[in-house]
């Protein structure tokens, strides 16, 4: 489901989200003078994450609003984002506690992380889950795995360590792009013992 945000970019943060009703119309109420921003948030539904009036947030289109003021027009048309699926398969006896782990779609040209991300899951009751990324924009990419506090091992696709030795996957405008196939590992363990020296206290 796509969100709606408000930025206000006088204090550089996030203050206000609606929900768009089934023709897709949003409002905010209580508006305060001053600038804001507006971001089309896509989450699941397959579309590109933009702002009004650009791309990024530094190329959109500022709103000025003074008080009492009731401005309209503020609307966008989300294009369509490639995806990325496949197999997830995680540890036998590691239950769900794997799919806590981050997924990072990285520019390979720029390292940069796709932003606002989503990632959806589905399993069939074994240590195999299938996996979809939605809503990335055409270029190419290179997948990173955050275990995180999930167990599961940091790593690249497909089973490397580093972004260096990373596949590139390469999505066109709308590409659905399918069997990138990830097998997730268990992370290492440190284990010790401390004891008190009670000696002194």
């Amino acid at each position: 489901m796509s969100t709606i945000e408000l930025y206000d970019a006088d204090l550089g943060a996030y203050i206000l989200s609606a929900l768009p009703s089934g023709d897709g119309a949003f409002s905010f109420a209580d508006v305060k003078a001053g600038n804001y921003r507006v971001k089309f948030q896509t989450g699941s539904s397959g579309g590109i994450t933009t702002w009004y009036g650009g791309e990024t947030v530094e190329s959109s289109k500022l709103i000025n609003v003074t008080s009492g003021q009731a401005i309209t027009g503020i609307n966008a048309t989300l294009a369509r984002g490639a995806s990325i699926s496949g197999q997830l398969t995680v540890p036998p006896g590691s239950g769900d506690k794997f799919l806590s782990t981050r997924f990072a779609v990285v520019s390979a040209e720029t390292g940069v992380e796709v932003p606002d991300g989503h990632i959806n899951f589905g399993g069939n009751g074994t240590n195999v889950y299938e996996y979809w990324i939605p809503g990335i924009p055409a270029g190419s990419y290179k997948l990173h795995f955050d275990g995180q506090s999930s167990g599961a091992a940091d790593q690249w696709y497909d089973g490397v360590s580093s972004a260096a030795a990373a596949k590139t996957i390469t999505l066109a405008a709308g590409q659905d792009v399918r069997g990138i196939d990830v097998v997730l590992q268990s992370g290492g363990k440190i284990r010790g013992k401390v004891t008190l020296n009670r000696t002194g206290f």
